[in-house]
C-alpha cells in the first residue's frame, strides 16, 4: 500500500494543469488510500504518501477529481483514528476551499465524527454561501443548521438558535411565518429526525417550559394527559418531548412503564425520580425495584426485594430498615448525532465500535504518564 513519491510525481503532469489526470494513476492511489483505511490503525506515513501523490497529480486544482472519487475518500475519516487522518483531512479541506462547489466535500465532513472536522466544513460551507459562492439549496442549509443544533448550550445559545431559525425558515419557505412560527411548525411535521431537533433547539432558546399546548401536538392526546403533571414539574423542554416521542408515527415507549412505576411508587416519587434522572434518561422506560434493607448481626445490609424478604421471617438475628426504591432508568442519547445513526447499517455501526475500540487500546497502552487528559480521553 506503500506510494512512492518518484512513482506520482512526474513533471510533465504538473506542468499541464489544465489536462486531465490519468484515470489509472488517480484509481491506484484512491485504492490506496482505502486499504491503509480498512485497517484500524492506519498507517499515517503511507496516508501522506499517497495524498501527496494525489496533490500532484491534479497540478492545484481539485475540480478535475471527479464527484465519484470524492465519495470515495471522504467516508474515510471515520475509519480510522484522527492523526493518521490529519493528511486526508487536511487534503479535503484544501480542496473544498478551491473548488467551484465544494459541497460533495463539505457536506459528507458536516457528518464526521470529528467535532473540530465538523466545525471547520460548516464553517467553510456557511462562508461560501454567504458570499453567493453557492446556491443556498436545502441540502446544505440543513446541513449547516444540524451541526448548529449539536452544538452545547453556552451563553451565546441565542445567537446560535436565532441562526438556526433563520436558516430553517429560508429552508422552508413553504411554512410561512418567522423563524419561530417555522420552528413550531417542524416540531410536528419535520421530515426528519433532524429538522425536528433544529426546530426543538430554536424553540428552547428562551430557557423555558414548552407550550403546553405544543407539547399535547406533539405527544398526542393520550400520552399528554398522563405526562402532563410530570412535564410540568420538571419545566420539560422541545428537546426533552422529541427524546420522550422520538418518531412521530408511534407512541411515547416510556408511557406505560412510567403508568406502572406511579402505581408502585406514587407520583411525588416519580415526579423526584425523573427530575433528578431527566428525560432523556427514562425516555425508554423507568422500572421500580422495592428493595428493604436487612442486617444479620451487624452485617452489611442485604437489600432484599418483597418476594425474597419471607425467607428471613424466622431469624432473630435479622433487622429491617425501611424500605426504598432503586430505579433502573432506560435511556437514550439526544440529539442530531442519535437520529442520523437511526437508519445505520449494523456492518458499518460494529465498524466504528472497533475503531473507537483501536483508540481507546492505543491511549491504555501509550507508554507515557497516565495524564488525567488520557484518563478521560479512555473513559470517553
Amino acid at each position: 500500500m506503500d506510494v512512492g513519491k518518484g512513482e506520482a510525481r512526474q513533471p510533465d503532469r504538473r506542468s499541464d494543469p489544465g489536462g486531465t489526470a490519468p484515470e489509472p494513476e488517480i484509481e491506484r492511489l484512491l485504492a490506496s488510500l482505502e486499504g491503509e483505511f480498512r485497517v484500524a490503525l492506519p498507517d499515517r506515513c503511507r496516508v501522506e504518501s499517497a495524498c501527496a501523490a494525489l496533490r500532484d497529480l491534479l497540478g492545484g486544482d481539485p475540480d478535475r477529481l471527479a464527484e465519484p472519487a470524492i465519495d470515495r475518500l471522504a467516508p474515510l475519516l471515520d475509519r480510522g483514528s484522527v492523526p493518521a487522518a490529519e493528511p486526508l483531512r487536511a487534503m479535503l479541506l484544501d480542496w473544498a476551499a478551491s473548488r467551484t462547489d465544494p459541497r460533495p466535500i463539505l457536506l459528507p465532513l458536516s457528518r464526521a465524527r470529528d467535532p473540530r472536522l465538523v466545525r471547520q466544513a460548516v464553517d467553510l460551507l456557511s462562508e461560501r454561501i454567504r458570499a453567493g459562492e453557492i446556491p443556498a439549496d436545502r441540502g446544505a442549509i440543513l446541513a449547516i443548521a444540524e451541526r448548529l443544533a449539536e452544538a452545547p448550550a453556552e451563553p451565546g445559545e441565542d445567537r446560535i438558535a436565532g441562526t438556526i431559525g433563520r436558516l430553517l425558515a429560508a429552508s422552508f419557505p413553504e411554512r410561512g411565518g418567522g423563524p419561530r412560527e417555522c420552528a413550531q411548525s417542524l416540531l410536528i411535521e419535520g421530515p426528519t429526525p433532524s429538522v425536528r431537533w433544529c426546530a426543538g433547539r430554536v424553540l428552547d432558546a428562551g430557557g423555558g417550559p414548552i407550550d403546553p399546548e405544543l407539547a399535547e401536538r406533539l405527544l398526542g392526546g393520550e400520552s399528554f394527559a398522563f405526562l402532563e403533571r410530570y412535564l410540568s414539574y420538571t419545566r420539560a423542554s422541545a428537546a426533552d418531548l422529541l427524546v420522550l416521542r422520538p418518531d412521530p408515527g408511534r407512541e411515547a415507549p416510556a408511557v406505560d412503564s412510567l403508568r406502572r412505576c406511579e402505581e408502585i411508587c406514587g407520583e411525588p416519587l416519580l415526579r423526584e425520580a425523573i427530575g433528578t434522572l431527566g428525560w432523556p434518561a427514562v425516555c425508554l422506560g423507568l422500572e421500580p425495584s422495592p428493595r428493604t434493607p436487612v442486617r444479620i448481626e451487624g452485617s452489611v445490609p442485604f437489600y432484599l426485594s418483597r418476594g425474597e424478604l419471607p425467607l428471613l421471617d424466622g431469624l432473630r438475628e435479622a433487622r429491617r430498615g425501611a424500605e426504598r426504591i432503586l430505579f433502573v432508568a432506560h435511556g437514550s442519547e439526544p440529539g442530531p448525532a442519535r437520529a442520523g445513526r437511526e437508519g445505520e447499517d449494523p456492518i458499518d455501526r460494529f465498524r466504528a465500535y472497533n475503531l473507537i475500540h483501536a483508540e481507546a487500546l492505543a491511549e491504555i497502552l501509550d507508554i507515557g504518564p497516565l495524564t488525567r487528559g488520557r484518563v478521560e480521553s479512555i473513559l470517553s
